[in-house]
């Protein structure tokens, strides 16, 4: 309990830093400021799918399994691994640099491109060093990346955004990562986190590739998609409706932030010691939802109340006109933080093929919406979309476990 109590805490003040880095670029850059933001951010997200979400938890698992015996040989054979799939994604960017790289204006081989990568590479580092303090039950050290990448991410782009100069602010929102960075090294080691070298073996690669296909996945047909949408958005309308539209999605991102980082220190590591325990998972998973459900709901209901308000206070009172695009927000947030949880145990379990195929038909269903319904729903279209496949994937894995949960 106590744990989960700082988990919260620590989040909370890694949104408040997100939340002043939003701020920020409203203030300085307006809508526009906001809508590139979030496509840069976008491709950072483009860069640490497969770590984060693959790797990382393979990381999660192999440790809570197999505890000290292998732990030089799981932190090297993941370690080798990020780093190969971290360079392979900046070959794919810089192979496709006119549809991932013109909006934003990035040049390819230019030495800001550089100095980004670089900085995207420290935050890979921390996230890495985060999961390996992760599998050994030490959230602590979780907690301190999370609260130490929120006020570094803001103190760091309050200087760039007083050059006015919105590629400077980026820059220095990624170079933050290396002060994390350094601070997490030398706890690591102090925590004797940095074992002595091992290479990996044949099962633990097999391993990580199964957590590596799925983040995969999510990585084509959620973040991929979303930065084709956020494009098609920007030439269908322009920067300033679509910054409207991305402010309603950061404050979206916020509280699923909340929810993701919880759920990745508190259930995620419950889950998987339970699994060969099929019984007790099932039941813990019925208390969870029983219990996430309506806590989920009262804070969307809160949310949408207050909704004039947050836009002004996070963003600029112009902002508020983007509050009508609330409605269908909400409603499919509802309906996508439930669905996680069972999408947990999907990857938990390693099926690989199904997890891999719910993502695909979600990401052609979300863009099928967006053109089809574009020109009677305008911008709302968006949200729209993601209200109706939200809630087609949470019925999809809902019958999934349907037996499994109530058996």
């Amino acid at each position: 309990m106590k744990a989960s109590v700082y988990t919260v805490i620590a989040v909370v003040i890694n949104n408040l830093g997100s939340l002043g880095v939003n701020k920020l670029f409203a203030a300085w850059f307006g809508p526009q400021g906001i809508a590139l933001l979030a496509h840069f951010q976008n491709l950072i997200a483009l860069l640490t799918t497969v770590p984060n979400d693959g790797i990382n938890r393979g990381i999660v698992k192999q440790l809570a399994g197999a505890g000290e015996s292998r732990f030089s040989s799981t932190f090297y054979s993941s370690l080798i691994i990020t780093c190969i799939v971290y360079f392979g994604s900046i070959a794919f960017i810089i192979g496709f640099h006119t549809f991932f790289l013109d909006e934003i204006g990035l040049q390819p081989f230019s030495l800001l491109f550089f100095l980004i990568v670089l900085g995207i590479f420290f935050l890979v580092l921390s996230l890495f060093l985060s999961s390996i303090a992760l599998g050994h039950n030490d959230a602590t050290y979780y907690n301190t990346f999370t609260i130490l990448t929120g006020v570094f991410a803001f103190a760091f782009v309050f200087v760039g955004v007083l050059t006015e100069d919105m590629l400077q602010a980026f820059l220095l929102l990624v170079m933050a990562h290396g002060g994390v960075l350094i601070i997490l090294v030398i706890w690591a080691y102090r925590k004797k986190y940095l074992p002595s070298f091992e290479f990996f073996k044949e099962l633990e690669f097999k391993e990580y590739l199964k957590f590596s296909a799925m983040a995969l996945a999510v990585l084509i047909f959620t973040r991929i998609t979303d930065f084709y949408v956020r494009d098609f958005a920007i030439r269908e309308y322009n920067l300033y409706e679509t910054g409207l539209w991305q402010a309603v999605v950061k404050i979206s991102n916020s509280y699923t932030t909340l929810f993701t980082s919880v759920a990745a220190v508190v259930f995620y590591p419950s889950m998987a010691s339970l699994l060969h325990k099929k019984e007790e998972l099932a039941g813990y998973l019925r208390k969870v939802l029983l219990i996430l459900t309506p806590t989920l709901g009262g804070m969307l209901l809160g949310v949408y109340l207050f909704r004039f308000f947050l836009m002004t206070i996070l963003f600029e009172a112009g902002f508020k006109d983007a509050a009508y695009l609330f409605p269908y927000q909400l409603t499919g947030d509802l309906f996508k933080l439930l669905s996680w949880m069972l999408a947990y145990l999907m990857m938990l379990e390693g099926k690989v093929v199904l997890f891999i195929l719910s993502e695909a038909i979600s990401a052609f269903l979300y863009i099928a919406l967006v053109h089809m319904f574009n020109h009677e729903f305008k911008m709302e279209v968006f949200t729209f979309a993601h209200m109706i496949r939200s809630i087609i994937y949470f019925i999809f894995i809902f019958l999934v476990y349907r037996k499994f949960l109530f058996k």
